[in-house]
């Protein structure tokens, strides 16, 4: 069978026979430019090798001698290579010896060791020291049976304790001194203001009062007065050799006063000086005890005295006639409750008014 005779896909000029173009337009593009298959243009050349492989950064690329820095973190050294080209032998890091940034002679180190041990060792607090000569001292009466005295001397203490303290019969259990606090605990309970051992620690109270005027210390001023155990303040200033210190002791509400240890004149002359009062003259009487070293002046018993005079008002007569016996009033002692929820902070809490009488 006679194969049919087409026409040639290019004739000898090289472009189809019914193209319309002219040839010299066609003669631009040879033949082999035409068989060429159409690639689109690109802004990035195209290796000759074709395509490339794209890595993950987490791994050196293949045919890289340099090693992460992971890697020189966790190993300390470069890891090997797994390429075919063969990896340039690493060497083992050279470490920089640590070197002072400041130099010192040797000498004014040792010297500098010296002084900060120094200044180390005066950060800790020693002891106070006692004084000799203390400017203030400070006297509490705490509970029923202790009494407390801050910042005091040695020879003070020592003195105390030989002609103070034995006055009270029943002895101490306590004697003690920490940071400048002597703390002094008595058998039995001298501050409860009753019993057959009353008198003793009044006594014994107000020769200590009495020494401290003695050696140049005066009172001064009662702190701490809204707790237990108000503190008196007592100063150094001149020696006292005269003064006589005494008790009174309000009872019934003020209606009754007791004196304990009051100088001679003061038992002779106050409830005359009282009675001599027009508002008090027939209201007042006194009771002498037998001893002599208490007595007391009380408002009588009636239904007219009860609603004309007050205790307030027999207080305020009382103080004014001892001013002008030349007596003064210290402070106000409050001692030890009573009854039967004392230790509970309920009861009956006694005051004593401390005084002074000045020599005339």
């Amino acid at each position: 069978m006679q194969q049919p005779n087409y026409a040639p896909y290019y004739n000898q000029q090289g472009y189809y026979p019914n193209n319309p173009y002219y040839p010299q337009y066609q003669s631009q593009w040879p033949a082999a430019a035409r068989q060429t298959p159409y690639t689109h243009p690109s802004f990035f050349p195209q290796s000759s090798q074709g395509p490339q492989q794209r890595y993950n950064y987490s791994q050196p690329p293949p045919g890289s001698s340099v090693p992460l820095k992971s890697n020189l973190k966790r190993h300390g050294t470069a890891p090997a290579t797994t390429s075919a080209t063969p990896a340039v032998p690493t060497q083992t890091p050279k470490r920089r010896k640590r070197t002072k940034s400041n130099p010192q002679d040797p000498s004014k180190v040792a010297e500098t060791t010296q002084h900060e041990h120094q200044r180390t060792s005066s950060n800790t607090k020693a002891p106070p020291q006692m004084s000799d000569y203390p400017t203030r001292t400070f006297l509490s009466l705490s509970g029923s049976d202790e009494i407390h005295i801050e910042n005091i001397s040695t020879y003070a203490m020592n003195e105390i304790r030989a002609t103070i303290f034995p006055k009270w019969p029943h002895g101490m259990v306590l004697d003690e001194l920490k940071d400048l606090k002597w703390k002094i605990k008595f058998s039995g309970s001298p501050w409860n203001t009753s019993g057959p051992s009353a008198t003793k620690a009044w006594e014994m109270l107000l020769a200590l009062f009495t020494l401290f005027s003695r050696r140049g210390y005066s009172f001064q001023t009662s702190i701490s007065i809204g707790t237990s155990t108000p503190r008196l303040v007592f100063l150094a200033t001149e020696i006292d050799s005269s003064s006589h210190f005494f008790f009174a002791h309000p009872l019934n509400g003020g209606r009754k006063i007791t004196f304990i240890d009051p100088p001679t004149r003061i038992q002779l002359h106050l409830f005359p000086y009282l009675q001599e009062t027009s508002d008090l003259s027939g209201h007042i009487e006194a009771k002498f005890d037998e001893e002599g070293t208490t007595f007391s002046i009380e408002l009588r018993q009636g239904l007219y005295t009860a609603h004309s005079i007050t205790p307030a008002h027999l207080l305020v007569e009382t103080l004014q006639k001892l001013e002008e016996l030349n007596v003064q009033l210290e402070t106000s002692i409050p001692m030890a409750r009573k009854g039967p929820f004392a230790k509970l902070g309920f009861g009956e809490r006694p005051e004593f008014y401390l005084f002074k009488a000045v020599s005339t």
